[in-house]
């Protein structure tokens, strides 16, 4: 095992393990999964250098303005909005299904959208970290969603990982969206 920025990481039974604190390690089943989670690993521990708190500040109102636009494309309904906010490259997990490269993401949300009305959304909290030209938004959510063909509409509670990039143009883009309900069975 290897010590990365307070983690370990390194095989345990021939699969990449990760021991987040003494006695609790998580095993990784695929390499996406060990890709993001080296990624973020291996920022989490690096401190930008010469970031002044009004560059920290102004990179983390650029990364909430994504994720919000991020939100306000699903109430919206506008897959083509949601999707320009992901790089070329991106990863999205989403809970119960595979995980997605960018290229099929078009076709997964404009699926979502069709069984799901979203009425309302918001990220209820954030845990925003600058790590260079990456960062780092944990969060926790809520959608309200009305199912095809149903009037009752659920409220489906969420936390999840975002991981973005910055861009050349210095914008940011999501590069991994990582998301699990907090009620399995109700929505998504």
């Amino acid at each position: 095992m290897r010590r990365i920025s307070g983690w370990w990481l390194g095989a345990r039974g021939g699969k990449l393990a990760a021991v987040l604190t003494p006695g609790v390690t998580m095993r990784i089943g695929s390499s996406i999964t060990a890709l993001t989670l080296m990624l973020a690993v291996g920022c989490g521990g690096a401190e930008y250098g010469g970031m002044s708190e009004a560059d920290e500040a102004a990179d983390i109102a650029a990364v909430e303005a994504v994720v919000s636009a991020e939100m306000g494309s699903l109430v919206a309904g506008d897959v083509a909005a949601n999707v320009a906010l992901l790089t070329d490259d991106a990863v999205i997990m989403p809970p119960n299904e595979p995980a997605l490269a960018a290229a099929e993401a078009d076709a997964f949300f404009a699926a979502f959208l069709e069984a799901f009305a979203v009425s309302a959304g918001e990220y209820v909290s954030h845990d925003i970290s600058i790590h260079g030209d990456i960062a780092i938004d944990i969060y926790h959510g809520e959608l309200t969603l009305t199912p095809a063909g149903s009037d009752e509409t659920v409220i489906e509670s969420l936390k999840g990982i975002h991981v973005l990039e910055r861009q050349a143009d210095g914008s940011w883009k999501i590069s991994y969206d990582i998301w699990n309900s907090n009620d399995p069975g109700q929505g998504m």
